[in-house]
């Protein structure tokens, strides 16, 4: 995968995170613990990091990056 950094995805962290989500997880957003896949659920408000999100099966938290 061959990219240009300057291109307006990778302005910022949000986007580029955003950006990779959708490249890595277009077929599902699977849980790197226990392997479910779209059983996940966004955790959000001011004291959660950008693009964290938790697995309702085994209820451990992840990021793209993990």
């Amino acid at each position: 995968m061959s990219t240009d950094l300057y291109r307006p995805e990778f302005i910022d962290a949000d986007k580029a995170r955003e950006w990779l989500e959708g490249e890595l997880w277009a077929d599902g957003r699977p849980c790197p613990h226990c392997g479910v896949v779209d059983q996940s659920t966004k955790i959000g408000g001011t004291t959660a990091r950008p693009g964290l999100y938790m697995c309702n099966a085994c209820r451990k938290q992840f990021t793209i990056t993990v």
